[in-house]
């Protein structure tokens, strides 16, 4: 049986003067969002999960620490239900003008004396939860999140919009932003069973804490703004932890592992194929795997091992890729997802003699009428229709190698 309970009805709407103040302020709080029950049910499962599950690198809880539990532990309903309900979901679904996709379930636990975070925003190019080019926060502390406890404090009009610009073929860009002062930030003095909403360029900090905070940080991506990297994969037991409605946010589960990564590179409408070693024209690429650059849970980028295949079979370095879809392929023997990105050239790049050997530009016409038997990715042509075609808004995805220089540069 499916965990939500069916009585979360009840939802928040916003008022116009509250909508104004989250696009002024990149930030709204809603003051007693949540009830003592409610609390009280995510209180009794935290505390379940975190001698068991909770993560902190080179520590053992409770070490002053921050410890995290992700989304694992979503397979529980009494976790997993605060992520659907029409509380949170209402409110964030009415600022991001779009269904939401749960890109990250995240409960933090800070034990006393941990030092806390720098100021930072949340976008970041390389990670499945920060690429979206539009998502907030739902922050729901379940402390008094004060100065016992630690507060988190932000920065009003810090998220810069302006920074954000549309390109051809629905790709969007943020320019590098300016950084706050430390006086420009406030502290919005949050209580226990308040929702924070918070924009995701909007920058934040928290100082070091002398009690026990704990808080539920949940992100919301508009179902028009897949992550550049794509999606993380929740597996069958997270969905069968919702209910069948709220089991909507949920953008893509599924039990197959990402064996492989692809490159859709297109000019106009035409797509860059190589011939395999049977004869059928394939997508360039092969296996992938997850970079472990820059530390992080939230797995499920495949643009570093990209990267590396493309170099390799084609001699080419593009200056970013997008997410487009995964897709069902069999590798080495083991069925799995492909996991597909895309890249527009205005010009036809330059190959390699040894890729022009194997390479070729076929059309969206041509491609929808190859026969089965000379296409190794029966996937392809829909693959394209989805990115030349599909009205979303695309970021700019980057590898953690790149990321670590400067997330900015490309």
């Amino acid at each position: 049986m499916s965990a939500a309970s069916s009585t979360l009805t009840n939802t928040i709407a916003l008022t116009d003067t509250q909508k104004l103040d989250y696009q002024r302020d990149g930030f709204l709080v809603l003051r007693g969002a949540l009830d003592n029950v409610e609390l009280a049910r995510l209180d009794a499962a935290i505390d379940r999960h975190v001698p068991v599950d909770a993560y902190a690198p080179g520590k053992v809880y409770p070490d002053a620490a921050k410890y995290t539990l992700s989304q694992q532990v979503l397979a529980d309903p009494d976790m997993a239900y605060i992520a659907e309900h029409p509380k949170v979901l209402g409110p964030v679904e009415e600022i991001l003008g779009q269904p939401a996709h749960l890109t990250a379930y995240v409960v933090y636990v800070r034990t006393p004396g941990d030092v806390g975070s720098k100021m930072h925003n949340d976008y970041k190019r390389w990670r499945p939860v920060g690429s979206s080019m539009d998502w907030l926060f739902s922050i729901v502390p379940l402390t008094d999140f004060d100065d016992a406890h630690g507060p988190l404090l932000v920065a009003p009009g810090s998220h810069q919009l302006q920074r954000v610009t549309q390109e051809a073929l629905h790709l969007w860009t943020r320019s590098s932003p300016d950084r706050p002062d430390e006086n420009d930030f406030i502290d919005p003095e949050l209580r226990r069973g308040d929702l924070l909403l918070m924009n995701m360029y909007t920058w934040h900090w928290a100082p070091p804490n002398a009690g026990h905070r704990i808080g539920v940080f949940n992100k919301y991506a508009a179902a028009d703004a897949p992550p550049a990297t794509g999606y993380y994969l929740y597996g069958s037991d997270v969905r069968d932890a919702f209910s069948e409605e709220g089991g909507r946010v949920l953008a893509a589960f599924t039990d197959k592992p990402l064996l492989t990564t692809r490159l859709m590179l297109t000019h106009g409408d035409a797509v860059l194929m190589q011939r395999g070693d049977d004869g059928r024209w394939q997508l360039p690429g092969g296996a992938g795997w997850e970079e472990e650059s820059i530390p992080g849970w939230d797995h499920g980028s495949r643009i570093g091992a990209l990267e590396q295949v493309i170099g390799n079979e084609l001699a080419l370095s593009l200056p970013w890729v997008s997410y487009v879809g995964d897709y069902d392929e069999t590798w080495e023997g083991e069925a799995g997802l492909c996991r597909l990105y895309g890249h527009p050239c205005a010009q036809k790049p330059l190959l390699s003699d040894q890729a022009k050997a194997v390479c070729g530009w076929v059309s969206r016409e041509e491609l929808a009428g190859l026969r089965d038997d000379a296409l190794a990715h029966a996937f392809a042509a829909d693959a394209l229709t989805a990115w030349l075609d599909a009205p979303l808004r695309r970021g700019k995805g980057l590898s953690q190698a790149r990321c670590a220089v400067d997330q900015y540069a490309a």
